[in-house]
């Protein structure tokens, strides 16, 4: 699962929950709700969506601009891992003929949604007058790059979850690694790994496990009922896309529920007193709610 897990949905006690829905059952919807989500976000489904991933994109390239769009706006760009010019291919076997580029010299633009390249110092001959001439018009940029969200918390106080072994987080799918371009890094980097505390005194590693997926610390011996256990750590998933998951995977249980009863489609419910009339949500992509949570995120970048 990519934006939210079965225990995450279990611990919000939205409600929805009864003894039918089933572990698996519940990873469906879960899936079903993060599909429709990237659906909503009209995401290129070859690009991948909120979560950490790698992407591959080809794009015209053209020489007065040196940019190119990055395709997964709003997630942001990591890290470039290859860049190259494809002029033309080598006859002789059908391979690509390439100029690569340097992958520090790619200049990413995180807040815009592009890269540049800087100044041609290290292109290849393959990119002379005469070849470009020669080759495609325009010639084909294939980029290889990172992606995706590290967000920080620090002294984030942790919830006991009553056996005062295990502590919760907000937020799950902790980073375990850091790999952000030099150019693009924050002056205060997100801490990776975590660093857990207990009344403020940061303790070791060797003490506790942590869970990174869920976002919980379970230590190796139970502590006093009156500590405060409080971390240091760096999400990769939006709040607003976990509850928005949440959101959607709660209205998908409702559904449920109305076609067990066999009122789906229903629109309207009369009394001698009362009127009840259930908004249509078929015209809908998502529930009202899940969409207010992602609206801040539908931006389309100018450049």
């Amino acid at each position: 699962m990519k934006y939210l897990t079965v225990l995450q949905y279990k611990r919000m006690d939205i409600g929805q929950l009864t003894a039918d829905v089933t572990d698996a059952s519940l990873a469906f919807y879960i899936q079903r709700a993060e599909s429709e989500i990237d659906s909503y976000m009209a995401f290129d489904m070859t690009m991948g969506g909120f979560e950490p991933h790698t992407c591959w994109m080809q794009a015209n390239w053209y020489e007065r601009t040196l940019k190119t769009r990055v395709l997964n706006f709003p997630v942001p760009i990591r890290n470039p891992t290859r860049y190259r010019i494809q002029v033309s291919n080598v006859s002789t076997s059908g391979a690509g003929f390439f100029a690569d580029i340097s992958p520090s010299d790619v200049v990413l633009n995180v807040f815009e949604g592009y890269v540049e390249i800087v100044p041609l110092q290290a292109v290849t001959y393959s990119l002379s007058p005469v070849i470009l001439q020669l080759g495609l018009r325009p010639p084909i940029i294939q980029f290889d790059y990172t992606v995706g969200y590290y967000l920080a918390r620090f002294a984030e106080t942790l919830v006991d979850s009553g056996d005062h072994t295990t502590y919760y987080a907000r937020s799950g799918f902790w980073a375990t690694s850091y790999n952000v371009a030099p150019a693009i890094q924050p002056n205060q980097l997100p801490q990776v790994p975590p660093i857990i505390y207990v009344n403020g005194s940061s303790v070791s590693s060797s003490t506790y496990t942590v869970n990174t997926t869920e976002g919980y610390v379970t230590f190796n011996a139970p502590q006093s009922s009156s500590v405060v256990v409080t971390a240091d750590y760096t999400y990769q998933i939006p709040d607003n896309v976990m509850f928005a998951t949440a959101s959607r995977v709660t209205w998908l249980l409702g559904q449920r529920n109305l076609n067990r009863l066999g009122m789906q489609g229903l629109q309207t419910a009369r009394s001698s007193i009362q009127e009840m009339a259930v908004r249509s949500a078929e015209h809908e992509t998502l529930n009202p709610e899940a969409a207010m949570l992602l609206d801040a995120y539908k931006q389309i970048p100018v450049y």
